[in-house]
């Protein structure tokens, strides 16, 4: 295994990345949230779940600040997608990969409904936390063909069960909504047994998504 500290230029300055290569043809590509980042127990757990799995992981650093955040969503939505590209296709140019996947939470599924699922069809995206508020965000996700993994608390602010009914009811959608879960997918009230066993599901459940490609799911 190699780890390696990257960096390109994006649509807002320069990007940095991680990229942990160990020779697979598989890559996931992780869009951290704001304020969760792959410290964090859903990121630093999938990624060892992914690397037991032999894929490389590529990890973005985005790096926004508090003004980024005062613009209208679809600009943010568009501007991420632009920057995230970028890393993409820094990456495709060191190494060719014949199965993608794309995992993002909150702000890091925006470039993710905003292009990339349009772009990368045939790849795969798990959705953490997606922010299900926002008109334009719903529309591709409601629409695509790609095969997608859903994780979404029902005491999230974003949690909508009207959208949440909808996207589930597509075969190509698993939607797996985490009881008593709130955004950062812990479940209220303090119970730190009960957060636990949601993380084990998530992490559990994106490595048998990623894993079994090719197979119903």
């Amino acid at each position: 295994m190699e780890v390696q500290q990257k960096g390109v230029d994006g649509a807002e300055g320069r990007i940095a990345y991680t990229y942990i290569q160990n020779g697979s043809d598989r890559v996931c590509f992780m869009f951290s949230g704001r304020g969760y980042s792959y410290d964090h127990p859903i990121f630093y757990y999938t990624t060892m779940k992914l690397m037991e799995d032999t894929l490389d992981i590529v990890h973005v650093h985005y790096d926004y600040d508090s003004s980024f955040f005062e613009q209208p969503w679809e600009v943010i939505a568009k501007r991420m997608e632009r920057d995230v590209s970028s890393v993409i296709k820094d990456v495709f140019m060191q190494r060719d990969y014949g199965h993608l996947t794309f995992l993002g939470k909150s702000i890091g599924t925006l470039p993710i409904a905003e292009g990339l699922i349009q772009k990368y069809s045939e790849a795969r995206f798990v959705l953490l936390t997606p922010l299900f508020k926002y008109d334009f965000y719903k529309e591709p996700l409601i629409h695509t063909n790609a095969e997608l993994l859903i994780f979404v608390g029902d005491e999230d602010h974003h949690y909508i069960k009207s959208v949440v009914e909808v996207l589930e009811s597509r075969a190509n959608i698993r939607m797996e909504v985490l009881k008593n879960a709130n955004h950062s997918l812990d479940v209220s009230g303090g119970d730190t047994a009960s957060s636990i066993e949601v993380m084990k599901r998530v992490v559990e459940s994106i490595g048998t998504f990623v894993k079994n490609r090719g197979n119903d799911f």
